[in-house]
């Protein structure tokens, strides 16, 4: 709405750029020049009333729509409404772009033509994986749908984008389009596990070792007799995002809570199929441990997991946040020594961080009773 009621928006064009994506892409930029409504009144049955708005005001009709759209799918909005429940097929699509792009583009179509074009030390790499990538999946069984050429474009195009970077092999199951793929790499810090010394695997494989001693310290003490270190079997789950090892509609729904939730739903499958697991695992020697393991994404249990109430239901077990898990960060950075301390009263799940001091003494802080909340 305007300060002035005498000040007509339409006396002051939009700037284009800056509404180009509210106005031209809107989307129901293309339904107001089409759209049939049916009121009540015979006489304008049929009729296509909303053609009747010249371009200006479906542009701003459109700037509403989607400021309004925007607004209902917010991501706090949808966190409380998928807290329980995977998005459904018909609605994945537009969700998920709400959640990743919001109002940023990231990358013109101009710079993205123009990365395009350019020359890649990357090209050989990208061309071997591209062949390899879902192979099953039916966009890329088609050849017709020419799939393969536009993940090769905005792989190539992410490489010279994030110089730094550049290309790793695993990127080529994460990419879907360039400017969701951008948003990926920044928001949720994927292109942390890209980047040389891969600095944000790294601290996703302290947080889960602490993680398991906390939660299936059997398992834990397990692992540790048999020198069986967790990056032998689950680094390329976090690196691919678990695509490589889920079925395609199994990646989707699990995609749905990362992209509301972070990195914490990976750190709680990881932790429930393990725990699921602990009685087969603690029994088997060294090389067996290690191909159980390693296959364990594919047992039955798997197809049981994702049907919804009871993901749900084992995801309920284990108490952990996004923010829990920074605090686990900033205290390694600061060199503190810590274990994280699980027990339960009163069927509420009590967590706390037990600091160590000089070695000598602890210091226990209580993270929340009944169990972490937040984001």
């Amino acid at each position: 709405m305007c300060d002035d009621p005498c000040d007509d928006p339409y006396d002051h064009p939009y700037e284009e750029e800056k509404y180009s994506t509210y106005c031209d892409k809107g989307y129901l930029r293309n339904f107001l020049k089409n759209a049939i409504i049916r009121p009540n009144l015979q006489t304008f049955v049929g009729r296509k009333i909303i053609s009747f708005l010249n371009e200006k005001e479906r542009d701003i009709f459109s700037l509403t729509c989607k400021i309004l759209f925007f607004e209902v799918y917010s991501v706090s909005n949808l966190k409380t409404l998928y807290k329980y429940q995977f998005i459904s097929n018909e609605k994945r699509s537009f969700i998920w772009k709400a959640i990743l792009l919001e109002d940023n583009t990231y990358i013109s179509e101009e710079d993205y033509k123009e990365l395009r074009n350019r020359k890649c030390l990357y090209d050989k790499a990208i061309e071997k994986d591209i062949n390899r990538t879902f192979p099953k999946h039916p966009f890329f069984i088609n050849k017709n749908m020419n799939m393969q050429d536009k993940l090769l474009d905005i792989l190539k195009v992410c490489s010279l984008y994030f110089e730094r970077i550049g290309y790793c092999q695993g990127m080529n199951y994460i990419a879907d389009t360039i400017r969701c793929f951008i948003s990926m790499l920044k928001n949720y810090n994927i292109k942390g596990m890209f980047s040389y010394n891969f600095p944000q695997l790294k601290k996703i494989i302290y947080q889960l070792n602490l993680l398991i001693k906390a939660y299936i310290p059997k398992l834990f003490y397990y692992f540790k007799r048999k020198k069986i270190k967790i990056d032998f079997f689950c680094v390329n789950w976090f690196l691919t995002l678990f695509s490589q090892d889920l079925s395609f509609e199994n990646t989707l729904k699990l995609w749905d809570l990362f992209f509301l939730f972070g990195m914490k739903i990976l750190i709680k499958l990881t932790l429930i199929l393990l725990y699921y697991h602990e009685d087969n695992i603690i029994h088997l020697s060294y090389d067996e441990a290690l191909t159980y393991l390693k296959a364990i994404t594919k047992t039955p249990f798997i197809d049981y997991l994702f049907q919804d109430d009871h993901f749900f239901t084992h995801l309920k077990k284990f108490k952990i946040t996004n923010s829990m898990l920074t605090q686990i960060i900033m205290l390694k950075k600061s060199r503190q020594k810590i274990n994280l301390l699980v027990k339960e009263n009163n069927g509420k799940l009590r967590c706390s961080i037990q600091i160590k001091q000089n070695n000598k003494h602890t210091f226990t802080s209580k993270i929340k009773e009944g169990g972490w909340r937040g984001k």
